[in-house]
């Protein structure tokens, strides 16, 4: 008889080792500099005390309340060839973080946008892991 080990929630040892974790972002990832920039620049927009003030909240307040990218001609644009690439990112992101993938893949003014959230994140992390 074969004994299955059930780990966090029900999921079996199976079904964790399938789970694909998502990739490791750094500045090697595409356009990595590019939205690094963005980032800077919505940092010394903003000041200081502005960024002491939402400093919980950073990474909602610069990649989730505005579209990075409006339109869907400058999505393809921007995404250029790398399309897969991103879209594999966005999947096993949010596989691993929700559980399932909620972004309309089909529109790629939406995977620019999650991309960009999902870059902008290390790159807020990296930026409050310096402060301290």
């Amino acid at each position: 008889m074969i004994q299955i080990k059930t780990i966090n929630k029900g999921v079996t040892m199976n079904q964790a080792r399938a789970i694909d974790y998502p990739e490791e972002i750094n500045s090697s990832n595409f356009k990595y500099d590019e939205i690094k920039e963005y980032f800077d620049d919505f940092i010394k927009n903003e000041g200081d005390d502005w960024v002491e003030e939402h400093k919980e909240d950073l990474h909602h307040e610069i990649f989730n309340t505005d579209y990075y990218i409006i339109g869907t001609y400058k999505a393809k644009k921007w995404l250029e060839d790398e399309v897969f690439n991103v879209i594999d990112i966005i999947k096993k992101y949010e596989n691993f973080n929700f559980g399932q993938v909620t972004t309309d893949l089909s529109q790629p003014e939406n995977i620019v946008n999650m991309y960009t959230y999902i870059v902008g994140e290390e790159i807020v992390n990296n930026f409050l892991n310096k402060e301290d």
